[in-house]
């Protein structure tokens, strides 16, 4: 009994190339909304007019950057292979469920991966000091959320895209732990930072210091 040679699309490993390829266009793409996003914050925060800005940068911020666009673009990757099985099994056995779920998982991972690359665009501005206005602005830290956003209003998710502003003269104390997490503790909680070096972690206190005149570092948890 002679079998027909799939051809194109219908051959699994054509689609499976396909989709590496996919995953390879996705990565500059992801890069664009990143920057597009980024374009956005500083015109909103005007970057520039800021007093000391503290940002990574070198090989430093590329390696962050292409970490950021492989987080971005996996979530789709493996949503678009879901859907590809599931419009195989569709043919095959004539079932619907597993193609449902592909394009679900699709929906979803298009949310995130737009969310996760305003988060580059975001991380790339930094942490921006204004000593006219006494102010901070601090890129989104994932732990400052309570179990009820976590899991219902999905804050910790779209707060991936803000940055937060604080007053200067709320802060109270800053600790250092593991190497290159930073955290500020004032009337408005904790907030932590976490840094590519030990050298732009300290860099950050001490324009902190320099601006607001004060030694706030009380407490050091070096590991």
């Amino acid at each position: 009994m002679s079998t027909r040679k799939r051809k194109g699309f219908d051959n699994p490993a054509t689609a499976m190339a396909a989709l590496k390829y996919l995953a390879l266009l996705l990565l500059p793409f992801s890069g664009l909304v990143g920057w597009l996003y980024f374009r956005r914050l500083s015109a909103r925060y005007q970057l520039g007019r800021e007093t000391i800005r503290v940002h990574e940068s070198g090989l430093n911020a590329l390696s962050a950057a292409l970490a950021d666009n492989a987080t971005a673009g996996m979530p789709v990757v493996i949503a678009l292979i879901l859907l590809y099985y599931g419009f195989e099994w569709r043919a095959e056995s004539n079932e619907i469920w597993l193609l449902l779920c592909g394009l679900w998982a699709l929906g979803l991972s298009l949310v995130w991966f737009i969310v996760w690359s305003c988060h580059l665009g975001a991380k790339m501005i930094g942490v921006l000091i204004f000593e006219e206005t006494q102010t901070i602005v601090i890129p989104w830290d994932p732990l400052n959320n309570t179990a009820k956003e976590d899991f219902f209003r999905l804050k910790w998710f779209f707060d991936a895209m803000h940055l937060e502003e604080l007053n200067l003269g709320e802060i109270e104390k800053i600790t250092r732990q593991a190497g290159v997490k930073l955290f500020i503790h004032g009337a408005f909680g904790t907030r932590g930072l976490r840094f590519s070096s030990k050298q732009k972690r300290d860099e950050c206190i001490a324009a902190i210091e320099r601006i607001t005149k004060k030694c706030y570092v009380h407490l050091d948890l070096e590991a």
